[in-house]
Formats: C-alpha cells, structure tokens, sequence
C-alpha cells in the first residue's frame, strides 16, 4: 500500500474491508443489513441532535442566526440548485420543487461537527447555534410542507401529461 501513495489508516475502512472478505451474505442480505444499521445510526444522531444540541442553540440564538437559516434554506440552496439545473430540460416548477427539498440531511450534522472540533470554543459555539436553528427551520418547512407540494406537484404533473 505504500508504494500506491496512501496508507490504510482508517479504522472504518479497514473494517469495511474484513467485513467485505469474511462475509459470506448474499449481496441484497449485506445491503438490508447495511441499510438497516445505517437507518439507525441516523435515527440516533438525529436523536442526540434534537435531545442535546437544539434547546442550547435556540436559547444562544439571535435574529441574525434566523435571517441566516432563511436565506441557507431559501437562496444558499435553491440558486445553485437552480443552476446547476440549467439545460436540463427541467421545468420551472421541477426546478423549484428539487431547490427546495434540495441537499440537506445527516452530512451537516456531520460537517458541523467536524468544523466545531477546529474552532475556537466561542466561534465552535456560535456555528453550532447556527447550524441547530437552520437544520431545526429545515426539519419545520420541509416537513410541513412536503405532503402539500408534493400533492400540488403530482396534481400539476398529471395535469400536462
């Protein structure tokens, strides 16, 4: 491995690979165990998210961290989004819906983490109160709102086709 440029240092990788050579399931069995553990680990960090980090940041919050959750939910995600749509021959309506239900999820619980652990215990805390209000708005708007935009997109989809 050393003379390809990169060691195998990662605990995580490793496992996966002796995992990957002992296991002896057949693939969709590895998958659904897969799926499954994943599943769950995801339940528990939302778990420790809304349990541990929520009431902290919404106390520390100031209208700023709102505005900046706004325009991250809004205009941070649905212009690139938009964009990197262009040519796609995706109507308005498609667009906008992928804007807003766009990228989001577990990766900026992860990111935040990550950030926190290289910044300053100040500067840690104020990015984590940020981070908690706009994955916290997110959780609120794209839950309230998906069963209706879905149902007002697949009524306007079934409308013109």
């Amino acid at each position: 491995a050393a003379g390809w440029g990169f060691q195998f240092t990662e605990p995580a990788f490793v496992a996966g690979m002796a995992f990957g050579a002992m296991d002896r399931a057949e693939s969709s069995e590895r998958t659904e165990f897969t799926s499954q553990v994943a599943e769950g680990l995801t339940l528990l960090v939302w778990f420790v998210f809304g349990s541990v980090l929520l009431v902290p940041a919404i106390r520390e919050a100031h209208w700023g961290d709102v505005l900046f959750a706004v325009l991250a939910l809004t205009v941070v995600r649905m212009v690139p989004v938009a964009l990197a749509l262009v040519g796609s021959g995706l109507d308005a309506a498609s667009v906008a819906l992928v804007g807003w239900f766009g990228p989001r999820g577990l990766a900026s619980v992860v990111f935040t983490l990550i950030a926190i652990e290289e910044l300053d215990p100040a500067d840690g805390q104020r990015v984590l109160s940020v981070v908690s209000i706009t994955i916290a708005a997110s959780v609120l708007a794209h839950g309230v709102s998906a069963s209706p935009l879905a149902h007002l997109y697949g009524s306007r989809r079934a409308r013109h086709v």
